[in-house]
This record gives C-alpha cells, structure tokens and sequence, in this order.
C-alpha cells in the first residue's frame, strides 16, 4: 500500500504516467520490457514488483555512488585547484623576493665593477707611464753617454795642446804634428762641447802665435785652467748623472709599489665582482624561475579546470542517468499497481 501512495504521489508529480511503447526507444526500457514481460503475462506481478524494486535499489546505489564521486571530485579540484592558486601566491612572494634582491645586488656589482674598471685604467696607465719613462731613461742615459765622452775628449785635447805647447819653443808650432792633430779635434768638435770651442780656439792660437816665452806660458796657462774648468764640470756633470739615476731608480720603485698595490686591488675587486655577480645570477634565475610559475601555473589551472569540468559532466550524466531510470522504474511500477490490465493488454498485442 506505501508502495502504491508513493507511485500515487510521484504520477501526480510527473503529471502523466509512462507509455510502455516509449520504452522500447532505449536499451533500459528495453531491458524493464524484458524483466516484465513474462510475469506480468503470468499474473506473477509480485515477482515483477520485486525484480523492479531491485531495479531501482540498484539504480539508486548507483545514483549515490556518483553522487559521492561528483562530491569527492568537486573537493579534489577545488582543493587541486586552490593549492594551484596557493602556489602562484607563493611564486608571487618568490618574484618580489627575487627582484627586490636583483635590485639590492645590481648595486655593489656595478659599485664594484665601476671600482675594478678604475683601477684597472689607473694600473694601465702606470704600466704605459713606466714605458714611457724606461724610453726617456733609456734616451737620456745615451746623451749622457755621449756628452760624457765629449768631456773626456776636450779634455784630452787640452792636454794634447799644453803637452804641445810645453815642449815646442814660440813660433815653431804651425807645422808641428801634435798641433795639427789638436787643430783637427779642435775643428771636430761640437759647438756646445763642454771645451768651450772659440775660447779653446783663442788659446790655441795665443800659443800658437806667442813670440816670447811669457805669452807661451800665459796660453799654457789658460788651457791648464779651461783643462780644469771642464774636469771640474765633468764631475759636476758625473754627480748629477748619478742624482738622475737615483731619482730614476726611486721613481721606477715607487711606481712598481704602486702597481704591486693596484695589482692587490684588481685582484680584490675581481674576486668580489665574481661574488656579487654570481648573487645577481642567481637572484636573476630565481626571478625568472618565479616568472615562469606565474605564467605556467594558471595554464595548469585552466587544464585542471578541464579535466574536472570533463569529469564532472560524466558524474552528472550518471546521476541523471540513474535518476531518469529510476523515474522509469517508478511509473512502470505506478502501471503495475494501478492499470496492470494496460500492460498485460500492451503485451498481448507484442
């Protein structure tokens, strides 16, 4: 009787009862034709209710079971779908961590990259300098040289011209050898020689044209004192070649210490370029590591996403599925119950 109100209720509900000609359009109701159709033939209905009822309890199962799968999905993606999103909150923080650190290193990279260019320009200017002056030095050390041996040859020559003068008496030295090898010295010689040519010339002549023995020993004189006068400057010039040596000696020490110093520097601020270039970098694949998540992630959403809606959509084909076949079963058994002459006449005329 609760059977048969409840079918009561439910055609009252669907407004119309099923025709069991409508059934034999799908392969359910053609399996509910086939469960009934032999006992309702037979008058055996209560074995048609009953295989019915199992129909439905079955079907009902089914309907659960999915309903608790559509259920369980729903939270699997909603969970799935907000750790996805918690994950882009997270590589969110990762860039602004990434990107704050990119812009706090890039800072004493190029403090430090801007120092070691520095000193490197300072230390390639030092090494051009010690080119520069290792050149002169080396210039200045061939006029020394050079001048150094024109001292020693106007000295000679002054010695040559008194030794001459000394042993000749006046007037007898136009054709004398010696004489003329001092005049050919004497013609050599540079202007600005330390012998101080003219004057050396001017004595020579007065020794050359001395008539008396006190005009010769007057010449003689003069030449001792130029022969003098240049071995004094030639010490002088010997004391300041060797005050110039040392400053360049000095000078090419103090520029090595300081290329030594520099070298330190460059070495340092290499060593502390690689460092901060090496944090950059990786600040640089951290930020790029993070921009990629951010950029991947809602893509892994959105397939997600799919994948659940496409699953979804299967689970709610199922419910609905159970559920229209256990309506069927229901008006089917509402027939039964209540117009069974319709459905064994339906099945007198198959």
């Amino acid at each position: 009787m609760r059977t048969i109100i409840g079918l009561a209720f439910i055609l009252l509900a669907y407004g119309e009862y099923i025709k069991l000609e409508d059934l034999k359009s799908s392969e359910f109701g053609k399996s509910v034709l086939n469960a009934i159709e032999l006992s309702v033939k037979s008058d055996n209905t209560d074995v048609t209710i009953k295989v019915l009822s199992g129909f439905k309890q079955s079907l009902n199962e089914q309907g659960r079971d999915a309903e608790d799968k559509l259920s369980t999905l729903k939270a699997e993606c909603d969970d799935a779908i907000n750790q996805y999103l918690s994950y882009v909150a997270s590589a969110k923080i990762d860039l602004s961590k990434a990107r704050n650190s990119l812009e706090e290193w890039q800072k004493p990279l190029d403090q430090w990259s801007a120092l070691l260019s520095q000193r490197n320009k300072e230390l390639n200017m030092i090494q051009a300098n010690s080119v520069d002056i290792e050149s002169y030095k080396k210039d200045d050390l061939e006029n020394q040289e050079k001048l150094l041996e024109e001292y020693n040859q106007a000295i000679s020559a002054c010695d040559d011209a008194i030794n001459c003068l000394n042993s000749q008496t006046p007037g007898t030295f136009l054709q004398s050898p010696v004489m003329l090898q001092v005049d050919s010295q004497i013609q050599s010689m540079a202007v600005a020689s330390p012998a101080n040519v003219p004057l050396f010339k001017v004595l020579i002549e007065l020794g050359k044209n001395a008539k008396d023995q006190k005009t010769l020993a007057r010449s003689i004189a003069l030449l001792e004192n130029l022969r003098d006068h240049i071995k004094n400057s030639k010490f002088e010039f010997q004391e300041s070649n060797k005050l110039a040596k040392s400053a360049y000696d000095e000078y090419f020490q103090a520029l090595d210490e300081e290329a030594i110093k520099l070298k330190k520097d460059v070495e340092d601020f290499t060593l502390e370029v690689q460092d901060w270039k090496a944090k950059v970098k990786d600040a640089k694949s951290a930020y790029d590591e993070a921009t990629r998540r951010i950029t991947d992630i809602p893509k892994l959403i959105e397939q997600k996403q799919g994948m659940c809606d496409s699953e979804k959509s299967m689970h709610e084909k199922d419910i609905q599925e159970t559920s229209s076949q256990s309506e069927i079963i229901d008006r089917v058994l509402w027939l039964i119950n209540n117009k069974l002459d319709e459905v064994q006449g339906f099945f007198s005329k198959v």
